[in-house]
């Protein structure tokens, strides 16, 4: 049957060539009649010419064998997620000069489903489901109250249920006592009275203490879910707000193509072409700008941190100057002096000029090591380190800073290069739509032209009003991918930013922990000289090692809460600008999404999920003269999912069982297909396929090419697929449709 609705003229041509001299070849043609669609095909499949051959092996007479099918169906939706559709069929087959007739009907429904899938264009919240969504996070918020209350109050809870209890057992004892009669024995009763009464007491007043220590944990839960509701509400009211602002946004930019009484020009698109072609350029010159600001501010707040490194070695090599004294001075000009003057006599021709070098090498020789003891402080050495870390740190910085800048310059080019191409895709795009736009208003004229009743001038502005929206959502979304730029562009600021302010922060916290270091380990050197002078005295000052080893020990404890606070600070700042930064990018997502529902939101479902039961060859026995035989009866299920929708690419995947419904099935006979396909462009389409349980079959591979020519659209398909014993079987098949 007819399921599949369109509203054109279709024209369908398949051809079939099989093995042997067998052809099968069908013909259709449909057409929208009232709500639905009307099809007629003719299908005719010749096997060729037979050989009667007689036992003995003797050829005879031959005879040929074709059937021919023509068949009249019509489809139609019955809800907007529903077709159904039928056909009748009449079967003519003919076997030498023997023939048979037979007619049949298919029958079938298909049930279009919105499936999740990669491409979805964005639909908004409507207003019921902004209030489910509110109704959703108060209940949370109600829930997550009583869970906090019995947190707060618990012991108060068990509490009561204790008094509860002896306030009941006490009740009890009480209607005991009053229901006994004189002289009896109710001295347990009376006992149990007391026992009851006092802890009842102690209980109500373990209850007041409880409610009293309570009562603020209390207020604050109640406070906090006050607080909650509230922003809760907020929330709801903002996103109430933002739904209406994109609904008058939306209505003003479509109020081009919504409006009865206006229609889209070519006017329209060049102005918002131009519009953003302008957009375009104003984006290259402003990320331009950024990126070069960004470049600056990286460049200068590295150069600060250069200048405060350099300061740091300045004080560093002043520390050494100051520890060696000028002591290393003397030496290093009495070693360049003795370096000079064993030159001078290793060239002299003097007799003695031998053991005067001699001497010169064992003054050389002391004067470097006294220079070394005075540079192999420990001390000296730990100052020399931090100078070549500072050292290392600042080349490290340059490059950083080159290799920045040279991204920026990239960035820069790569951007004009970019905006020039955008410049020209949107150039051919506005010619591209201009022409579209006056295909479609040509086509509205003839069609307009030949309808001959107020039901095809209904279609025919029907047909012209949604190419007019389909070009016109083309060029919307062209301009928002213009926006997608710009949000992209935020976002990456956004993150530098976030970068060059850990940086800085890390900089100066850096900075003082060096300063600590520093300090604590210059400390430490002079307390540990001061306690290994007191170790050697003689006697030992015990109370004066004491002292010194208690305030070692104590410097010690104070540097390490110094740089626990300072590695504390870099947390709590890691902390707090990791929720700047995401209040800041989220804030971007959610304006990103707004303006996505403004260019690109759809109010139409795509159904790209479709489930099809089908009936076929429902009917009369096929009959030669005395003999005859049933139609392929079969019942069949498919499943079609759309994985992938976007403007160029489509991924469709498809299944479907079919069961014999004559002679007598098992479910051996139930036969399987899957298939795949993939369509680029809306021009080309490449399936395959695999069938399970297929006697005749296996797998099937082909492709498709859609193209237009004027008001026409031509669809050419391939499919190949091998047969057992014959090899490959090879379909074709053409669809025009006007």
């Amino acid at each position: 049957s007819i399921l599949m609705l369109d509203p054109d003229l279709q024209l369908n041509i398949g051809i079939t060539p099989l093995p042997n001299g067998v052809m099968d070849a069908a013909l259709s043609f449909g057409m929208p009649i009232g709500s639905g669609m009307l099809g007629v095909a003719a299908q005719l499949m010749s096997a060729g010419e037979f050989t009667y051959v007689s036992d003995v092996g003797l050829s005879s007479a031959s005879v040929t064998l074709f059937d021919a099918v023509g068949s009249a169906g019509y489809a139609m939706y019955v809800w907007d997620h529903l077709s159904i559709g039928g056909s009748g069929k009449f079967v003519y087959r003919t076997l030498g000069n023997t023939t048979a007739f037979g007619a049949g009907v298919d029958m079938g429904a298909t049930w279009w489903l919105e499936a999740p899938h990669v491409g979805q264009r964005p639909k908004p919240q409507t207003m019921d489901q902004l209030q489910a969504q509110s109704d959703r996070e108060l209940a949370g918020l109600e829930s997550e109250k009583e869970k906090r209350t019995r947190e707060a109050a618990g012991e108060v809870a068990d509490l009561r249920d204790q008094v509860t209890k002896l306030e009941a057992n006490l009740q009890k004892i009480e209607e005991n006592l009053a229901a006994a009669e004189e002289g009896d024995d109710t001295t347990k009763l009376e006992t149990s009275q007391a026992e009851v009464q006092t802890t009842l007491r102690a209980t109500e007043a373990q209850l007041a203490e409880a409610e009293s220590a309570a009562a603020d944990d209390l207020a604050a839960v109640d406070e906090w879910y006050q607080a909650a509701v509230a922003d809760a509400q907020q929330a709801h009211t903002a996103r109430v707000v933002g739904l209406r602002a994109v609904e008058i946004e939306r209505a003003r930019l479509f109020e081009v193509v919504d409006n009865p009484e206006t229609m889209l020009t070519a006017d329209d698109i060049i102005s918002n072409i131009e519009d953003a072609i302008a957009r375009t350029q104003q984006f290259n010159t402003e990320r331009s700008s950024a990126l070069r600001e960004a470049n600056t501010e990286f460049r200068a707040s590295r150069q600060q941190r250069i200048a405060e490194i350099a300061d740091q070695i300045s004080a560093y090599e002043k520390q050494i100057t100051e520890i060696v004294g000028p002591d290393a001075d003397r030496l290093r000009r009495e070693i360049d002096t003795l370096e000079s003057r064993i030159t001078e006599l290793q060239a002299s021709e003097d007799e003695g000029a031998g053991d005067q070098v001699k001497i010169a090498r064992s003054e050389l020789s002391a004067a470097q090591k006294e220079l070394d003891a005075l540079q192999n402080d420990p001390w000296v050495r730990r100052l020399q380190r931090r100078i070549d870390d500072k050292e290392a740190e600042v080349a490290a910085i340059q490059a950083a800073i080159e290799k920045f800048a040279a991204g920026t310059d990239s960035d820069v080019e790569a951007l004009a290069a970019q905006t020039e191409k955008d410049i020209a895709a949107f150039e051919a795009l506005s010619a591209d739509l201009q022409n579209d736009l006056r295909r479609a208003q040509l086509r509205q004229e003839l069609d307009l032209i030949d309808a001959r009743n107020e039901r095809a001038t209904e279609r025919a502005a029907a047909k012209y009003e949604a190419s007019e929206q389909r070009i016109y959502q083309t060029l919307l979304a062209a301009m928002y991918e213009n926006e997608e730029k710009i949000f992209d562009s935020r976002t990456a600021l956004a993150n530098q930013d976030s970068t060059d302010r850990r940086f800085e922060t890390e900089a100066r916290l850096t900075t003082e922990r060096e300063t600590a270091e520093d300090d604590f380990a210059f400390q430490e050197r002079f307390l540990d000289k001061q306690i290994t002078e007191l170790n050697r005295a003689e006697p030992v000052n015990a109370a004066a090692l004491e002292a010194a080893q208690a305030e070692l020990a104590q410097l010690r404890d104070d540097y390490d809460v110094t740089i626990e606070a300072l590695n504390e600070q870099l947390k709590t700042f890691d902390q707090r600008e990791s929720a700047r930064r995401k209040r800041e990018i989220d804030a971007i997502r959610e304006e990103r999404e707004t303006v996505r529902l403004i260019y690109l939101q759809t109010d139409d479902p795509y159904r790209n999920m479709a489930v099809t039961l089908a009936i076929r060859n429902l009917g009369t026995n096929l009959k030669f003269e005395s003999e005859g035989y049933p139609m392929p009866r079969t019942a069949a299920m498919g499943v079609s999912y759309g994985i992938v929708n976007t403007d160029l690419h489509s991924v469709r995947l498809s299944t479907e069982a079919e069961m014999p419904l004559y002679g007598s099935p098992t479910f051996a006979d139930l036969q399987v297909g899957i298939g795949l396909e993939y369509g680029f462009a809306d021009l080309l389409d490449v399936r395959a396929g695999y069938a399970i349980g297929s006697p005749d079959r296996t797998f099937s591979v082909g492709f498709g090419v859609d193209f237009a020519l004027g008001f026409t659209s031509y669809a050419v398909d391939y499919v190949f697929r091998p047969i057992p014993d014959y090899g490959l079987l090879h379909s074709f098949g053409i669809a025009i449709g006007f």
